[in-house]
């Protein structure tokens, strides 16, 4: 157990305050959303969210490295991609494939990491 004045180092209070961030982030991505009337419930957003990542994720994660080469960066554009579906994904219309929808979000983001250098 962490005392008050060991806050900055304590691992499980880091763990957990970046776990409570992450929840109310979710939620208030998926509540703005929905109060705007384009996003259906939060479990179905993130459960499709979820299934997506899942099936597309290793391609991702590939087309993040042929715009980024160091570890760290591709790292950081997998994220922005990640986040940028997030958003867009409750706007999805199906008008093409998910796949394609996630690729063509990808390669925006890849093409803004490029232009940022």
């Amino acid at each position: 157990m962490c005392h008050v004045f060991e806050y900055l180092i304590c691992p499980d209070l880091l763990a957990t305050v970046l776990e409570l961030i992450t929840k109310a982030i979710s939620w208030m991505l998926v509540m703005g959303q929905f109060l705007g009337g384009a996003s259906p419930v939060a479990g179905d957003v993130e459960r499709r969210f979820d299934a997506l990542l899942a099936a597309h994720g290793a391609s991702l994660s590939r087309l993040a490295a042929s715009y980024a080469r160091a570890p760290g960066e591709r790292e950081d554009l997998f994220q922005e991609i990640a986040i940028a579906i997030w958003q867009a994904l409750p706007r999805f219309r199906g008008e093409c494939s998910e796949r394609t929808f996630l690729f063509r979000i990808a390669h925006n983001r890849g093409i803004a990491h490029i232009a940022r250098r």
